[in-house]
């Protein structure tokens, strides 16, 4: 309900692109949202430059919890217009921002 119609996401910095409220959505509940009960994702609320974002925190295999992802979202209207995820396969990104690596 929080997404418009025309709303898109893109993963740098692999050239994905979902488009329109129906892929966008079927992509989140496929994979951020599949299982809430599986608990292998966690996000946590930040602000990137004045924009709302999540950092998406992973379960690596010994249990820990750790940054994979900087999703950014553009409000228009009250709805989500585009959600930004970032990946980072280093933690670099999450340092750069201060933002904690594992929770």
């Amino acid at each position: 309900a929080v997404l418009r119609e025309d709303v898109a996401l893109t993963m740098p910095p692999i050239p994905v692109w979902y488009g329109g409220r129906l892929d966008v959505k079927a992509f989140l509940d496929g994979y951020l949202f599949r299982d809430p009960n599986e608990r292998r994702l966690k996000l946590r609320p930040v602000q990137i430059n004045g924009s709302p974002s999540f950092v998406v925190y992973g379960i690596d295999g010994s249990g820990v919890y750790r940054a994979e992802a900087l999703h950014i979202l553009t409000i228009e209207n009250g709805a989500i217009s585009e959600i930004n995820d970032y990946l980072s396969f280093d933690g670099k990104l999450f340092s750069k921002l201060g933002i904690s690596l594992v929770v």
